[in-house]
């Protein structure tokens, strides 16, 4: 079962690194909440992390550019946060485990194909 407890926890212990610049605690943080919301394993979790914290750079960067007039400069850090985004939710998409058979799912439902049509389908056509 997932704790909110835990999970807020998690959220502060984030927004914590990031504000102390402790990059490594912001990794562990994020990708702590990963496994627990998405069921990733860890080595996914980490990728995906990462990337946010790359992606959430580059929109500070863009910010910044944004904030000094240099518009050009700005939307190419938009865009590459964009594309470190996609790859992100890519992982978390299609590494989620089914909560039912603790397999990768090849759907962004909760529960794969094969799961719900065994445990779930007679429910459906009631």
């Amino acid at each position: 079962m997932i704790d909110p407890k835990e999970l807020a926890q998690l959220e502060i212990g984030w927004w914590q690194g990031h504000h102390r610049k402790d990059k490594d605690k912001v990794i562990q943080a994020i990708s702590s909440q990963f496994v627990m919301l998405y069921g990733l394993s860890n080595e996914d979790a980490v990728k995906a992390a990462k990337l946010k914290l790359v992606a959430g750079h580059q929109h500070d960067l863009a910010e910044q550019a944004e904030d000094s007039g240099k518009r050009v400069e700005a939307e190419a850090y938009w865009e590459s946060a964009a594309e470190l985004l996609r790859i992100h939710f890519e992982i978390i998409i299609s590494r989620q485990l089914c909560a039912v058979c603790q397999q990768p799912k090849p759907t962004v439902d909760f529960v794969c194909d094969d799961c719900f049509d065994t445990n779930f389908k007679q429910v459906e056509q009631k």
